[in-house]
């Protein structure tokens, strides 16, 4: 499996584009969404969790978050290990 450069990337500046997308959120007109998926069969939660290991270290901004760093600008951060929660 391919692995992200090793070379320091966080904190990293928001892109404008993603800039403009994080403050035009809003209700009315949202940039996100949640989507639920419903699959048969069995599910091997341990072979997703495994791809999804995977796919983090491959693209770290999919574990980023967003909060003020570099010049007190709003920049991507390592989540420090924090992974996304499956239900």
């Amino acid at each position: 499996m391919l692995k992200a450069a090793s070379r320091r990337l966080f904190p990293l500046h928001l892109a404008p584009i993603d800039d403009f997308f994080l403050r035009d959120d809003r209700a009315d007109y949202p940039m996100t969404y949640a989507s639920n998926l419903f699959f048969t069969g069995m599910f091997d939660r341990q072979a997703f969790e495994a791809a999804l290991a995977d796919a983090i270290d491959t693209h770290p901004l999919m574990s980023a978050l967003i909060q003020p760093a570099k010049q007190n600008k709003l920049c991507w951060v390592d989540s420090r290990g924090v992974s996304p929660q499956l239900s």
